[in-house]
């Protein structure tokens, strides 16, 4: 049974006993993080990372309630037997602030912050690194509720930081599939693609991302979606073949969450078991093929 399912506080996730462990600020002593984040550069780059994934899946809302306006900052993911890994981090990410919820419908659970000590401090933590689209948002929530959020500019626009934040960004947004060409062969390509909606022009989000990796693959675009739920102009940033894939998925690698990772290593192995070109050369240590 839930220990208090109708509260919620700091720390807490809600509809589960116990609160959250290990949120600390020390990135490497908190099991939510990857190993891998200790070994480079630590708190920065997770903010980083947390930015990132803010950019592909989070909102910022603005509540109006008589003359009180309120601020919210949320993010969603499903997960159909426990909370997704990734929400558990990003709370990590953001030092506790703010409460998972969940599961609503039987599979989706939210991360939210929205008591104003909350909101501020994810705010003035992730700002930095958040691309010009989000910080907008943010700023513009801060002013309509008279609490102005920290919005400087980026600290730093280091190759490592920039990576934390594309890997953020394609854990939410991103993935990693082996695929047919077409109907006639059986070969398997490995691809990797985000799609992000576009009505006003290419996402400068796509631009920053193919600039974070090197610059491998390419933006698409505009094109309409096959796909019912939206109606709305997109592009995409995709690259194909194992080489350019897995030169991305390496560069990536030491931000990536564990459920794009075991994505990405199940694509990866089809796409070397069952490619157009093989034998291929040894895969990178970085990923623990076998």
């Amino acid at each position: 049974m839930p220990a208090h399912p109708g509260r919620s506080h700091r720390g807490r996730v809600r509809g589960f006993a116990k609160p959250l462990q290990g949120v600390s600020p020390v990135a490497g002593s908190n099991p939510a993080l990857p190993a891998s984040v200790s070994r480079s550069g630590g708190v920065t780059t997770e903010a980083a990372w947390a930015a990132g994934f803010f950019d592909a899946d989070g909102s910022v809302l603005v509540r109006a309630r008589g003359s009180t306006v309120r601020r919210e900052l949320a993010v969603s993911q499903a997960g159909r037997e426990a909370i997704p890994h990734v929400l558990v981090r990003f709370h990590a990410a953001c030092l506790g602030r703010g409460t998972v919820r969940g599961p609503r419908r039987g599979y989706l659970y939210y991360w939210r912050a929205g008591s104003i000590a909350d909101v501020d401090a994810v705010g003035a933590l992730i700002a930095p690194w958040l691309s010009d689209p989000k910080r907008r948002q943010l700023l513009s929530a801060g002013e309509s509720s008279g609490r102005p959020v920290s919005t400087k500019s980026r600290a730093s626009a280091d190759r490592e930081h920039e990576r934390a934040w594309a890997a953020g960004f394609f854990g939410g947004d991103g993935t990693v599939a082996a695929s047919r060409s077409n109907r006639d062969s059986p070969a398997l390509h490995l691809r990797a693609r985000i799609a992000q909606a576009g009505p006003a022009g290419e996402p400068e989000v796509l631009g920053r991302f193919l600039r974070a990796v090197g610059g491998v693959g390419g933006i698409r675009g505009p094109f309409m979606p096959n796909n019912p739920w939206s109606r709305k102009v997109q592009y995409a940033w995709q690259a194909g073949g194992t080489p350019a894939v897995e030169s991305v998925l390496e560069a990536l690698w030491s931000w990536l969450d564990e459920a794009k990772r075991a994505q990405a290593r199940r694509a990866m192995t089809l796409a070397r078991e069952r490619g157009p070109h093989r034998p291929m050369p040894p895969a990178s240590e970085t990923f623990g093929l076998r």
